[in-house]
Parts: C-alpha cells; sequence; structure tokens
C-alpha cells in the first residue's frame, strides 16, 4: 500500500484533467459551490477554533449561509448575464451532523431557514427560471449520511433522477433550450 496525497479539487484542476463544469459550459454565476469556488475552503478554515463547541460551531456555518444567501438574493436582483446560477448551502448538512441525535429543533431550524430561502428565491425568479433543489445525501436519526436524497424541481419533469449526477444533462437541456427541454 502507498499513501498518495490529493490535490483538492478546484476549478482549475477540474479543466486539466478533462472534467470541464457545467457551470464554464453556459453564462454562470457560482456561488460557493464545492470544488468549483476555492473561496469554500477559506470558510471552512475559519471554522476550526470553534469546532469543539457544537453550538458556536453551528453558529459560524449560520454566517456562512446568510452571507451566501445575500449573495444570491442580491445576484438574482441585479444580474441578468446568466443562464445558470449556483449556490450552495451547507447548513442543514452541519446542523444534522451536529444536532440530529440531541437537538431537533436546532435541526428544524435550520431547515426552516432554508425553506424560506426558497421561497424567497422563488419570489424574485418568477415561474420563467428553473429551480432545482437537491441534497447528495440524507441524514439518519442519529446524524450520519442515509441512502435516501431529496431534491425538488420548480417544474414538472418526465423522469425521476436515480443520482446525483443523473441532475447534470437536465440542467444543461434546460440551459441550452429553456423550458422546452424538460418535455
Amino acid at each position: 500500500w502507498r499513501l498518495k496525497l490529493m490535490t483538492l479539487p478546484n476549478a482549475d484542476y477540474l479543466r486539466r484533467k478533462g472534467l470541464v463544469p457545467v457551470f464554464d459550459m453556459v453564462r454562470s454565476v457560482v456561488i460557493d459551490f464545492p470544488v468549483y469556488c476555492e473561496r469554500l475552503y477559506k470558510f471552512g478554515r475559519l471554522l476550526f477554533p470553534v469546532k469543539k463547541d457544537p453550538y458556536r460551531f453551528a453558529e459560524a456555518y449560520w454566517r456562512i449561509n446568510r452571507v451566501r444567501e445575500e449573495e444570491l438574493l442580491n445576484a438574482l436582483r441585479t444580474r441578468s448575464d446568466w443562464d445558470l446560477l449556483a449556490v450552495y448551502f451547507d447548513l442543514a448538512d452541519c446542523v444534522g451532523h451536529r444536532f440530529m441525535a440531541s437537538d431537533i429543533g436546532e435541526v428544524r431550524r435550520a431547515y426552516q431557514y432554508l425553506d424560506g430561502v426558497a421561497e424567497e428565491v422563488r419570489g424574485v425568479v418568477g415561474s420563467d427560471a428553473f429551480v432545482l433543489i437537491v441534497s447528495d445525501h440524507g441524514m439518519d436519526s442519529r446524524g450520519r449520511h442515509s441512502l435516501r436524497s431529496f431534491y425538488s424541481f420548480s417544474h414538472d419533469i418526465p423522469w425521476r433522477p436515480r443520482r446525483v449526477y443523473d441532475f447534470k444533462p437536465l440542467i444543461l437541456k434546460v440551459v441550452l433550450h429553456g423550458l422546452e427541454g424538460l418535455s
């Protein structure tokens, strides 16, 4: 066995390996999206000092996600030069891992906040935009990953995704052909 260190994948790494992100294929605005936005790792480093106190740790995640919400809503209200806008909210993941088994109220609060963000987005973009909300995994009652995952679409689609990777062709169809790409 040989131990190998892996380079943290970022946008440049993906391009060099021939794995062009969807974001590079279209006019896009990307806010703190894993692998694509290096700033996400900078946020992560800010959290290390508070890891021992779960509530301080969670509050740091709340602050980070509020910044993302502000950037998202600002981009939606002020920019029209995009075909794809992506943002990553990791609040439910962080709070679920930390509190699912010990403080379900904290988990509920995170989901209610994210539901409110989704409502705000819907109010700003209206029915002409295709909105996809997706989770890469679910969570069991002890805060561990489960095999179930969540997704939601703003429009009906003619198929059911089986894996999180199934969304890429759908996203490209909608970006390239508009809502007609859904049929």
